[in-house]
């Protein structure tokens, strides 16, 4: 079974033209070999201007990154809610 930068490669015949191909583009985001050893942690983001009570949520996104690029990489992404 595969895992970290292998899992979920798409099959281009040659599996080290894939993982080739998925690192370059990581690469061309800034992150280095180093970078990429380590293991990737997700932060929520719940941040909306539709609930003034998540306001302070980017103040808090900034410090949880700060606290997680010390020994890992991070990548924020936005969650959202919508009430029916």
């Amino acid at each position: 079974m595969s895992n970290g930068l292998r899992k979920g490669l798409t099959s281009y015949g040659d599996e080290a033209f894939s993982l080739f191909l998925r690192k370059a583009f990581i690469k061309a985001k800034g992150y280095s070999d180093d970078a990429l050893d380590r293991p990737i942690v997700g932060i929520t983001n719940t941040f909306s201007d539709f609930n003034p009570c998540h306001g302070n949520v980017p103040q808090l996104m900034e410090a949880v990154k700060r606290g997680v690029h010390a020994g890992r990489r991070a990548a924020d992404g936005v969650s959202h809610h919508l009430d029916p």
